[in-house]
């Protein structure tokens, strides 16, 4: 087999050429040989083999074995994306979105979505939705993005559910269609989709769509924590010291603040100084907290900025000890879409 695939190749067969690389680089029927591997992709991709050109887009990208190259990965990227490639029309995006692409090249990326969103590929239509929503590559239109982000929805992608719960969320004149939101988020955590997790805590602890049940917002915070989304974590943290006062859960709080801190969310690290300068939950370490605070403050955070002040003043590092926790601290609005 492998002799009959190397003359295909040897005959200019990119997608034998394209193969014949797959199984020098796994290894599989052939003596593994990644250099070879890449010539192979390499002839595979000159010959128009959109897998090949994806393959080839991500090594320069990466720099895998070779010096790294952006602009030959985008151009690599675009080729592929140009036969309809997902998997690089994907990682171009995100490379031009990343480096600040015009806005022709954000038109031009939302074409090749557009195409495979016509196609009925529902990852395609997930995204058209999210270009939509933001104006990006396309003028922003909230109906264009719900129709694509619904018929994504339908054919169960779980972010699409997750976009489209929260686009419902937002509008404030039709409370009476949130319970829908409700059945979107679960249907996408019935998948493993932790910001659906996290969402269904936030309409649970705020009443949106269904009745409050702190208890309930609290087991799918955990769940949605225990997947390391950061604003679960923060919320999960507010909750259990909100309590803390009267059951003493005070160091678990800190443990989860901690983790959001650790993830670089300033309004935990905050969160976590303030305990840290009062010793609630942890050990007293107020040069730890002014170096939370600062860097919080850096980050945008008025009531570290605030705390700093005091400190630089004199007044101390521990701030009222009746300080309110916000109830919810997230940066990020329920389903509102990741920037």
């Amino acid at each position: 087999m492998a002799a009959w695939l190397e003359r295909s190749a040897a005959r200019g067969d990119a997608s034998a050429q394209a193969s014949l690389a797959l199984w020098y680089l796994d290894g599989r029927h052939v003596a593994r040989d990644e250099a070879l591997a890449m010539r192979w992709f390499s002839r595979a991709a000159h010959g128009g083999n959109a897998f090949a050109q994806a393959r080839l887009g991500d090594v320069l990208a990466a720099g895998e074995g070779t010096k790294a190259d952006p602009a030959a990965a985008q151009q690599w990227y675009e080729r592929a994306a140009l036969q309809g490639h997902k998997g690089a029309t994907a990682a171009l995006t995100s490379l031009r979105t990343a480096s600040g692409a015009s806005a022709e090249e954000m038109s031009r990326l939302f074409q090749h979505w557009l195409q495979g969103a016509e196609r009925g590929d529902a990852l395609a239509q997930r995204v058209v939705g999210e270009f939509y929503l933001r104006g990006t590559g396309t003028p922003h239109s909230p109906a264009e993005a719900q129709r694509w982000l619904k018929a994504a929805a339908d054919q169960g992608n779980a972010p699409a559910m997750v976009l489209l719960g929260g686009l419902i969320l937002q509008n404030l004149e039709d409370s009476a269609n949130y319970p829908n939101a409700m059945a979107l988020f679960l249907r996408a955590a019935a998948q493993g989709n932790s910001d659906a997790e996290y969402n269904l805590g936030v309409c649970l602890r705020r009443g949106l769509g269904v009745a409050t049940d702190a208890e309930a917002a609290e087991r799918h915070y955990r769940t949605a924590a225990g997947q390391n989304h950061v604003s679960a974590q923060l919320a999960l943290a507010d909750l259990i010291a909100e309590r803390a006062a009267t059951d003493g859960s005070w160091p678990e709080a800190a443990l989860w603040y901690r983790r959001a801190a650790d993830q670089g969310n300033p309004f935990a690290m905050t969160r976590l100084a303030r305990l840290l300068a009062q010793g609630q939950g942890v050990a007293v370490d107020r040069e730890a907290a002014q170096a939370l605070y600062r860097r919080a403050a850096a980050a945008g955070d008025e009531e570290a900025r605030l705390a700093l002040q005091h400190i630089d003043r004199g007044i101390g590092s521990e701030e009222s000890r009746t300080a309110t926790m916000s109830v919810e601290p997230s940066a990020r609005a329920a389903g509102a879409p990741r920037q």
